[in-house]
């Protein structure tokens, strides 16, 4: 379950609360509401950040909120960089697995590799997305004929292939938005 506080958005009854307080309440609802149902959820991280530091409080409350209910929790934070960057982002998710862009190259997601194998995690990178903007670069096809979306998801799976566990899947998957259909099996 995706678990995306946008104000605006909430039922009627947090209208006029503090958006803190709001964003608090419907969240801890929320994650109580689905852990009977659900074994996963998936947290917006913009969503709580952009309130600063009482946001970003509210985020770990709920990653925490979440863990112990038993869910295993997806920080959806679409990180990325290179070098001292990545490995400061990796240390600092305390969730379960967590969305990297790997736009930036293998070298950027192996920090973040590193720290998911340490700590027993996964990691979800950016193969395919579905935003409308996305095709401009990832439907590009390549000299080879791939598109940009196969190489970057060859680079996922050659990256992955050293972490497959005992399930028989890598902790590193891909994401692949659910309105490129056509692409969805062959990149998976």
């Amino acid at each position: 379950v995706g678990i995306d506080p946008v104000i605006d958005r909430l039922p009627k009854a947090f209208h006029g609360y503090d958006p803190i307080d709001a964003i608090r309440q419907w969240t801890a609802g929320v994650i109580k509401a689905v852990t009977p149902h659900v074994p996963c959820v998936k947290f917006q991280s913009a969503c709580y950040e952009r309130y600063h530091a009482p946001g970003v409080a509210i985020y770990g409350e709920a990653i925490a909120m979440a863990q112990r209910a038993g869910l295993i929790v997806i920080g959806d934070a679409k990180r990325g960089d290179i070098g001292v960057s990545a490995r400061h982002y990796a240390h600092a998710n305390t969730a379960d697995a967590l969305t990297v862009n790997s736009y930036l190259g293998g070298d950027s997601l192996e920090p973040f590799i590193e720290t998911a194998a340490e700590r027993g995690g996964g990691l979800f990178a950016l193969v395919r997305t579905s935003n409308p903007g996305g095709d401009a670069l990832q439907a590009l096809r390549l000299e080879d004929g791939r598109t940009v979306a196969d190489a970057v998801a060859d680079m996922v799976a050659e990256l992955g292939a050293a972490h497959i566990g005992s399930s028989g899947y890598s902790l590193l998957g891909a994401v692949v938005g659910a309105t490129k259909r056509d692409d969805a099996a062959r990149l998976r």
